[in-house]
């Protein structure tokens, strides 16, 4: 998949574009920084929406284009668009807070996912072996390739040692378990 900032949203043929300035969002929404919430300046509009979409994102609706909230929190609070994907770093998608935002390449974006749902551990780096029932640890480094940390008793194990590579490869603020 290409980089965040590739992924347009469109609704009746408009897509979102690039091109929206932070003097027009700030003409219809006021922003609150520390709770991630927009309101609309114009009374007697429609509020903005709290429900998600089926990715678990807020959008706001500007000009007739949908735009996703996190995005537009960061052209609202810093005056230009994320030069890549936007992070909600607790992993919170409606968590538009500008405290829990972060710019980041895709990749570092790819990196600071959750644990899969089709996990069979539950831990992030940790399988099972198919043939000797141990737990392998894993990680994907900074080059994108796979490189194997160890055969381990315990899953709880294999995860440490996950965690410990993944720390020293990518520093303290890079993971979420």
């Amino acid at each position: 998949m290409a980089g965040c900032k590739r992924k347009v949203i469109s609704y009746h043929g408009q897509q979102a574009r690039r091109d929206l300035k932070a003097a027009e969002v700030r003409e219809q929404f006021d922003y609150y920084p520390e709770t991630g919430k927009f309101t609309r300046k114009v009374a007697g509009t429609k509020p903005v929406s709290e429900k998600p979409n089926g990715s678990g994102y807020l959008r706001l609706r500007i000009n007739g284009v949908l735009y996703k909230a996190h995005r537009i929190a960061w052209l609202h609070h810093y005056g230009r668009w994320p030069s890549d994907c936007i992070d909600h770093i607790n992993g919170v998608r409606t968590d538009n807070r500008i405290a829990n935002l972060r710019d980041v390449p895709h990749r570092g974006n790819q990196r600071n996912m959750k644990v899969r749902s089709v996990s069979q551990t539950g831990l992030k780096g940790v399988s099972r072996h198919p043939y000797n029932g141990r737990y392998t640890a894993r990680i994907v480094d900074a080059n994108a390739q796979f490189r194997h940390l160890g055969m381990f008793d315990t899953p709880e194990e294999a995860h440490a040692a996950y965690l410990r590579e993944h720390i020293a490869e990518f520093g303290p603020d890079a993971h979420r378990k």
